[in-house]
This record gives C-alpha cells, structure tokens and sequence, in this order.
C-alpha cells in the first residue's frame, strides 16, 4: 500500500482503499459478534450514515451514492450471517494454531 492509500487490487490496477456502508455494516456485525460472542443474527439495526470531511462532497459518500444506506431485511440477514461464519472460521483457525 503506498501513502496516499492506494494499493493494487487483484487485477494489478490501483485501487483507493475505503470502506463503504457495506462494509461499515458487516464489520459492526462482526464486532458485535467477537465482543459479546453471540451472534449479529437478528439485530434490528439497518441504517449506516458515511461521514464525510471532504468540503466538496459532503453529500455523497465514496461511492457517489447517498450518504445514508438502509438495508433492506435480506441484506441485514445475509451481512449478519456472513459476519458470524467468518467469525466461526477465524476461532476454528486460533484453535487449530495452539
């Protein structure tokens, strides 16, 4: 990763690294899943606002869309699900390396 936070994706391109609503999502589900080793499962929150300190584009996030994304009742089920089986697959890791 150089500096200015660009790295070579797997195509070779350079990429901006950033992280979207997606991703600010399925990781506060996987928080929550290593914090009170329960799964996000259920949970009802769905709505993840990107904030923003760029001046010039206060009202959109990084990837042009709005700045507020709420997700609909398969995409909270699929990012929780997903949050918790990796979460599964890491502790199945750390016990196999003791």
């Amino acid at each position: 990763m150089s500096a200015n936070g660009s790295r070579k994706n797997p195509f070779g391109e350079k990429t901006k690294i950033r992280q979207n609503q997606t991703m600010a999502y399925l990781t506060a589900c996987t928080f929550y899943g290593a914090l009170f080793h329960r799964s996000p499962s259920g949970l009802a929150f769905g709505t993840v606002t990107d904030n923003r300190f760029d001046d010039q584009h206060k009202d959109k996030d990084r990837d042009g869309g709005s700045l507020t994304r709420i997700f609909s009742a398969k995409d909270r089920a699929d990012l929780q699900r997903i949050a918790w089986e990796g979460l599964g697959q890491f502790g199945e890791r750390q016990k196999a390396t003791r």
